[in-house]
């Protein structure tokens, strides 16, 4: 139990010092946000931007570059098809204007960029 506390409380922890780098993980025990994505906006707690450039997504949250590493500074999700499981509830657009948090506030906000 302990050990499960101290994953968890350094997972917290060293979530806002992540950049906007995901890495798609294959368990949802390894993810840091467990994400489902959905077609209707309505649904949708962001709205997200794909982009090939890393230095762009750094510092948004609505800004996602897909990796193929692993490292501290990347975001690890898991793609849930269930959406009751999610963290975030996402939508992908294709203009970068539009992007963003959608409705209330979510606890990771702020987290998906440094």
């Amino acid at each position: 139990m302990r050990r499960l506390t101290l994953i968890l409380a350094l997972t917290l922890i060293s979530l806002p010092l992540l950049g906007g780098e995901i890495y798609v993980v294959n368990t949802k025990g390894d993810a840091d946000v467990i994400v489902y994505v959905t077609n209707k906006r309505i649904d949708a707690d962001l709205e997200v931007y794909r982009t090939q450039t890393a230095m762009y997504s750094r510092y948004r949250d609505d800004w996602w570059t897909f990796v193929n590493y692993k490292l501290s500074s990347t975001i690890k999700v898991y793609f849930t098809t269930i959406e009751i499981d999610a963290d975030v509830v996402i939508i992908y657009t294709s203009n970068s204007w539009r992007s963003g948090w959608i409705g209330p506030r979510n606890k990771f906000r702020g987290k998906f960029s440094r």
